[in-house]
């Protein structure tokens, strides 16, 4: 990839095994994989390096477990979602 900057990947979940996909899934992409446990660490990475991220994935299957809804969503960072 020389010329351009490897991608930021920000997945925000506590599901240490959808965290570990993912990293596998971009793995020879060069990608940067900042993974966000809770709240608070997702909003530290996007104050800290916002600027930097390419794309974030959002793992609700967490609140589904307190009866919420049930979904993998991923968005760009435009806030676009992705099918």
């Amino acid at each position: 990839m020389k010329g351009m900057k490897e991608p930021l990947i920000l997945p925000c979940t506590r599901d240490g095994d959808f965290a570990q996909s993912v990293r596998e899934a971009v793995s020879e992409t060069g990608a940067t994989v900042l993974v966000a446990r809770d709240v608070r660490d997702g909003l530290q990475i996007v104050w800290q390096r916002g600027c930097e991220l390419d794309f974030a994935l959002m793992d609700f299957d967490d609140v589904a477990a307190a009866g919420h809804f049930s979904a993998r969503s991923t968005i760009d960072m435009n806030g676009s979602p992705l099918l």
